[in-house]
């Protein structure tokens, strides 16, 4: 029905690097088409200007969501099962990408290995973004395809993996200890690749970079207060006028204001994606009515197993088929990695040019580079 539409998820780009690419220049575009429409004009007259300019970047953000996962907020049910986990076993190959590079990160932060991509701890969450491009990783391998296929096939196996809730990058997070000192933020998938692989001792580095960050980047802070403090004095600003905060948090408000200013595609993934996340909300029973629906797909015997409540015994039945079809999707994945690999296809972006444009990285970087200089040393990252 939406299929000319530019932006229908048919006519995305594939490539992980492209689509990190267009999610940023869709952000930017809709943060200035929405800055210059008459109604928030209007708004900012009744409300905060933090609040309005909290809402645009939410606004943007969303709605570029609801653009790259289009497939999902249509429903894909009219496609075949290997078609619709493609995208989730594209995820599950840069899962690989993002404990290579945690271990990697582990390493640079005990001052065991250097390269020019990385100059500040927080430049990882840059690289957690760009993992499958990652220049300073090594490429996946078969024998890794392999020890994933077994961590998809295991049984403790959980969906939400794919999507660690902490980030793929958080060093602190995941060296969090309970009281029997074990990791307990440490993603599963990152415990099984340890055990296969053997390193597991990666965690026990010493991080002896961070607190060096840590020193100049409250430097930096300091000496960015002190200036605009400063500033302030010279030109001093009359009291704000109190006004109340957009609430842009309400689902139908925000669909509201989506009807009133997009297109019908536009606006049926904003109408998928509140349907999405209001069933996330209100999902119990309807997890079981999911699996079923899903296991229902199934064109072979599929059994449920042993030992569990009947609710668990779907939920697991239906994850183990699920991995299943991804565990052999992944193999025409890595084929297809490998095609690129060999053929030197890249996603043509310059790292090093474009980690010190974006927005956090730059910010970290700079600060710790003012609080080098304010610390009377040299304005680089050899420390």
């Amino acid at each position: 029905m939406y299929e000319n539409h530019p932006l229908h998820f048919s006519n995305l780009p594939k490539d992980h690097v492209k689509q990190q690419e267009l999610q940023q220049e869709l952000i930017k575009q809709t943060e200035r088409e929405v800055s210059g429409m008459e109604e928030i004009k209007q708004l900012k007259e009744k409300y905060t200007a933090e609040s309005i300019e909290r809402f645009i970047n939410h606004y943007a953000c969303t709605k570029t969501n609801a653009i790259l996962n289009g497939w999902y907020n249509l429903e894909s049910l009219e496609y075949s099962p290997e078609l619709r986990y493609r995208e989730e076993t594209e995820h599950v190959l840069e899962m690989i990408q993002q404990k290579k590079l945690f271990n990697y990160q582990c390493l640079w932060r005990a001052e065991k290995e250097t390269t020019p991509y990385v100059q500040t701890s927080y430049d990882f969450y840059y690289w957690e973004d760009n993992a499958v491009d990652c220049p300073f990783v090594k490429p996946v391998t078969e024998g890794e395809i392999k020890v994933m296929q077994q961590f998809l096939r295991d049984n403790n196996y959980n969906d939400q993996t794919q999507s660690c809730m902490h980030g793929w990058q958080d060093y602190d997070e995941f060296h969090s200890k309970d009281a029997e000192d074990n990791f307990d933020s440490l993603p599963e998938w990152y415990e099984f690749y340890d055990g296969r692989m053997g390193t597991g001792s990666l965690m026990l580095l010493p991080d002896l970079r961070e607190p060096k960050d840590a020193v100049y980047l409250h430097r930096g802070h300091e000496a960015q207060m002190a200036k605009q403090k400063e500033e302030y004095e010279k030109n001093p600003q009359p009291p704000p006028v109190h006004k109340p905060t957009l609430n842009f948090y309400d689902d139908q408000w925000m669909l509201e204001f989506v009807r009133r200013h997009e297109d019908a595609y536009i606006t049926r993934l904003f109408e998928g994606h509140y349907k999405k996340m209001q069933e996330i909300r209100e999902r119990d029973d309807e997890e079981i009515t999911d699996a079923i629906h899903i296991l229902c797909e199934a064109k072979y015997p599929v059994y449920m197993p042993g030992g569990f409540e009947w609710r668990e015994a779907i939920m697991r039945c239906a994850q183990q088929f699920i991995n299943g079809i991804i565990s052999e999707e992944l193999e025409t994945i890595y084929q297809e990695y490998i095609i690129k690999q060999k053929s030197g296809i890249s996603s043509g972006t310059n790292h090093l040019k474009a980690i010190n444009e974006q927005g956090n990285a730059k910010y970290y970087r700079k600060t710790v580079l003012l609080g080098r200089k304010m610390s009377g040393e040299p304005e680089d990252f050899n420390y």
